[in-house]
């Protein structure tokens, strides 16, 4: 039970939601509906609004999605599987598909570099397919994260090499003298003997 509400009370809550048509529909098969939902019933409530407002077109559109579904570039696989496991389930495939193709149309919709390894594992259900694929992700983000600090320059790197490039300009702004052109010292009341 729901908020430990009695699945009569359930039904009666959920039938408070309903307006117009549903309402009405409702109300003259009040007597019908078991309980909001219980796994395995027939007189399910929400099981029959389902079957009885659900159009051909609506269920059309769900299975296209489910067709059509797509990890996105930057989508984490755990937001992946929780959009297809609710376009398998509007789509009301679940049931309907053995598991191998339920694999096959998961691993389908993945990233390139995430789907090749997912496959080669030969996941024998969608469960086992969908913790390949986070593991996958999960190694190829530490991956990526150890290779950008191996490439990418820290702070420190950086302040080095600014210093390096100020002394660089430093040095050409100094003019440079041969040794011909210096003037020699002058004598210095004899302290010093001149070079022969």
């Amino acid at each position: 039970m729901t908020n430990n509400w009695r699945p009569n009370r359930q039904k009666d809550i959920a039938g408070s939601f309903l307006n117009g048509p549903a309402f009405q529909w409702f109300d003259e098969n009040y007597n019908g509906f078991g309980q909001w939902y219980t796994n395995g019933a027939n007189n399910n409530l929400r099981d029959l609004l389902i079957a009885k407002y659900t159009t051909i077109a609506m269920r059309n559109k769900w299975q296209m999605e489910y067709r059509n579904i797509c990890q996105g570039l930057t989508e984490m696989v755990d937001a992946y599987v929780a959009r297809f496991r609710k376009a398998i389930s509007k789509a009301e495939m679940g049931n309907l598909l053995p598991a191998q193709m339920q694999v096959m149309d998961f691993v389908a919709g993945l990233r390139p570099e995430l789907a090749i390894i997912t496959n080669g594992s030969n996941p024998a259900d969608l469960d086992e397919a969908e913790e390949t694929a986070k593991n996958v992700e999960s190694a190829s983000l530490i991956n990526k994260n150890v290779i950008a600090a191996a490439t990418n320059p820290t702070a420190e790197v950086k302040e080095l090499k600014a210093q390096i490039l100020e002394l660089k300009v430093e040095i050409k702004e100094v003019k440079y003298v041969p040794r011909e052109d210096r003037k020699p010292p002058q004598n210095n009341g004899g302290n010093r003997k001149p070079p022969y």
